[in-house]
């Protein structure tokens, strides 16, 4: 997906159809009112208006544009607000939020119904179905359809429902909130920021992995990609969620990959004014949680992402993102796991090539499955061809043939795209595969290592554990280079 034309969206349901609204344009959803007031304006599909907080919404029905009857099972209203004018659309529901690619399409002249309403079609990233994305322009200029300028359309319900708490709009960013279920005491809701949602996965069944352990509750596969689940709510210091309830999971992007947070429910979409988010101390939570969130369905506690994909152990799951293709990744003893712990320093990828060692996770650029076939080219004697990525040729090194450790056998193995000190140009070393995530228990001063001649030794564990090689791959990436250049 190009991101330079991907836009994020909310997918919403109309009779039976997929359809992207831009969330820039989706200001909130509220439930459908016990009944419509009629409106003296108005045209094919305006069922009538609704009150909200105070505010009339006219309501259209999408589907009903070619003058057939509303829906009963359409429940749900979506308040589209473009250049300053809103909407109410009704709707069967709202599935989730995504980043989609648009592919503009031209509505043949008088077509009418839903058409008539989208301008693009684009195909959803997680199920890929096919969806339509609707213009704002074209509904509101829809004959007959009557808009209204609210200051700023907030969260909230509509009066008479026993959920309305008459909160006022608020114009603070757009806010999906969601249900978690722990395995002991009440349910927990959270709120995350509608910017930091790459994308929500339904029917989530996370797979075992060894990556499992701590707050990580196994893997998943999103689209190639093989991605950790996390459990948010041990994050937090709370009790983990129930793991015989049916979940979904937000999927977010660190720098290093995308990482699956674990849920329950997804509830509704709102907006709070600054009244209604309380700052939340930092010490209480680890800083993971920025405020609590006043809403009609409760408080919610609104997870501070950025905060969460700093933990070192988190990005160090998400940099382990694997070919959706491969075998899940097991470990041989089935009580091993990430430790994703120890004592002191920066998070170390234990690997093998050959011989099992370690670099500083902090090194590696990326993470892919090793290709069936590259490019020859003969730029080193322990060289594996070439291999585009993005719009980048990376050569490829058998980390095993250049530290005289045998080889990683052809079409096997995994690339770890390492990046040449100083910022360079990027190398992938071909290694047999990453084992765990550790931290050190032990690491050799480098006046030791350099008295020797040699790269530093790390121990991972108890006292008597092997010494592992402390690789520096990108020292070794630039000592490569001026052969690869010739």
């Amino acid at each position: 997906m190009n991101p330079d034309r991907s836009i994020r969206v909310g997918l919403l349901r109309i009779d039976g159809a997929l359809v992207g609204l831009a969330i820039d344009c989706l200001r909130e959803v509220v439930p459908r009112p016990p009944r419509w007031d009629a409106l003296a304006a108005s045209g094919p599909g305006v069922v009538g208006a609704m009150s909200l907080r105070g505010d009339v919404l006219p309501v259209l029905d999408p589907a009903g544009l070619d003058g057939r009857p509303t829906r009963g099972e359409a429940d749900v209203v979506v308040v589209l607000a473009h250049e300053g004018l809103a909407v109410g659309l009704l709707v069967e529901g709202v599935h989730d939020v995504t980043l989609v690619e648009p592919v503009p399409t031209r509505v043949v002249v008088g077509a009418g119904g839903l058409a008539a309403l989208t301008t693009a079609t684009f195909v959803c990233p997680e199920s890929g179905r096919v969806g339509s994305l609707l213009d704002p322009a074209a509904v509101l200029a829809r004959p007959g359809v009557v808009a209204v300028a609210l200051a700023d359309p907030g969260p909230g319900t509509p009066e008479g429902d026993p959920r309305s708490t008459g909160r006022p709009p608020g114009s603070g960013p757009a806010l999906l909130l969601v249900r978690c279920r722990p395995v002991h005491g009440e349910p927990v809701l959270l709120a995350v920021d509608v910017a930091d949602v790459h994308t929500t996965l339904p029917g989530l069944s996370p797979q075992p992995s060894q990556l499992s352990g701590g707050a990580c509750v196994g893997v998943t596969d999103y689209g190639d990609v093989r991605v950790a689940v996390v459990d948010p709510l041990p994050l937090l210091g709370l009790p983990g969620t129930d793991p015989g309830e049916d979940t979904q999971a937000l999927l977010v992007r660190a720098e290093t990959g995308l990482l699956a947070l674990k849920f329950a429910q997804v509830l509704e979409i709102v907006r709070l004014g600054t009244e209604d988010l309380v700052p939340f101390p930092r010490s209480g939570s680890g800083g993971l949680v920025a405020a609590v969130a006043r809403t009609d369905l409760g408080d919610a506690l609104v997870l501070d992402v950025a905060a969460v994909l700093a933990d070192p152990d988190l990005t160090a799951l998400a940099a382990l993102n694997t070919d959706s293709g491969a075998p899940p990744l097991t470990a041989t003893d089935p009580t091993a796991r990430i430790t994703g712990g120890g004592v002191g320093g920066e998070p170390l990828v234990v690997l093998r090539a050959g011989t099992r060692m370690v670099v500083p996770l902090t090194d590696i650029d990326q993470v892919m499955p090793c290709p069936a076939t590259t490019l020859a080219w003969p730029h080193h004697p322990a060289g594996r061809g070439v291999l585009l990525v993005g719009h980048e040729v990376v050569p490829l090194v058998d980390l095993a043939v250049l530290l005289g450790r045998g080889e990683v056998p052809a079409g096997t193995g995994v690339v770890v795209l390492v990046r040449e000190a100083g910022g360079g140009s990027r190398t992938g070393f071909v290694v047999d595969s990453l084992d765990d995530i550790a931290r050190a228990s032990w690491v050799e001063s480098d006046a030791d290592a350099a008295a020797e001649g040699r790269d530093r030794l790390v121990q991972l564990g108890p006292s008597g554990a092997p010494l592992l090689r402390l690789l520096d791959l990108p020292g070794l990436a630039a000592s490569i280079a001026p052969v690869a250049a010739g």
